[in-house]
């Protein structure tokens, strides 16, 4: 269950104007943060201070991956708090689950949850109804769910979020249409290569050729509703 964050919060303040930061000193805790310019020089400067133990984000000016961080983590257990810029977190590697709300997939990042659920920490994020905060131990589905809230809630922060034109890549067209685009890009250095190699044989390079077309086509989006099912938020 999902509680006020301890700092006193408005919920009509843009998310760009807050930046809650941990009271209670009895647990780690994870801010998740929108992408600004002001809290991003806020971060730094808490950083700076000792006041906050790590940055999480895909911008190596000023954060670390979450891979990186969670290996810090585990050589150096004890009381952290950490700022999460989850909406930098869109690759593949960092955003690998897929999720759908109100007709909406998109995929969301996991290192929310690993800490949550794994390392104790509790969570704070800025949605549509404040600052929220997730005690740890939280299902996996409400870290979800106030992962995509939080996603949601930075629109209103317009053009001063800087992470808006990065989100595109949670959407499953866009990763499906850059994994074919990879294909392709494989598919002709590997023909090439062997049209020049001193073996070449003409049937082998049809065979080749239609194998390697084969697996293009099938990653091409089918029709009919797929297998999978995704966590509904």
């Amino acid at each position: 269950m999902s509680t006020r964050a301890s700092t006193p919060q408005q919920p009509d303040i843009p998310c760009d104007a807050i930046f809650p930061y941990p009271t209670d000193s009895t647990s780690s805790t994870a801010i998740i943060v929108a992408t600004t310019r002001s809290s991003i020089d806020r971060a730094i400067d808490l950083s700076n201070r000792g006041m906050v133990t790590g940055i999480i984000g895909a911008d190596s000016a000023y954060s670390i991956a979450p891979s990186e961080a969670l290996h810090k983590l585990e050589r150096k257990p004890g009381r952290h708090i950490i700022v999460v810029f989850s909406d930098q977190l869109t690759s593949s590697v960092d955003a690998p689950v897929l999720t759908s709300r109100r007709g909406e997939q998109r995929f969301l990042s996991l290192v929310e949850a690993i800490l949550n659920n794994l390392h104790g920490f509790r969570l704070i994020a800025c949605t549509h109804e404040g600052a929220i905060s997730l005690p740890p131990g939280s299902p996996l589905v409400s870290v979800l769910r106030v992962l995509s809230d939080h996603l949601d809630a930075n629109r209103r922060i317009g053009s001063n979020w800087l992470a808006e034109a990065a989100q595109i890549q949670r959407r499953p067209g866009t990763r499906l249409s850059e994994s074919r685009i990879r294909q392709r890009v494989f598919h002709s250095a590997m023909m090439h290569m062997y049209w020049k190699h001193p073996d070449f044989n003409p049937m082998k390079f049809d065979q080749i050729h239609g194998e390697l077309k084969s697996f293009y086509r099938a990653s091409e989006p089918r029709k009919e509703p797929g297998d999978a099912q995704q966590p509904g938020l």
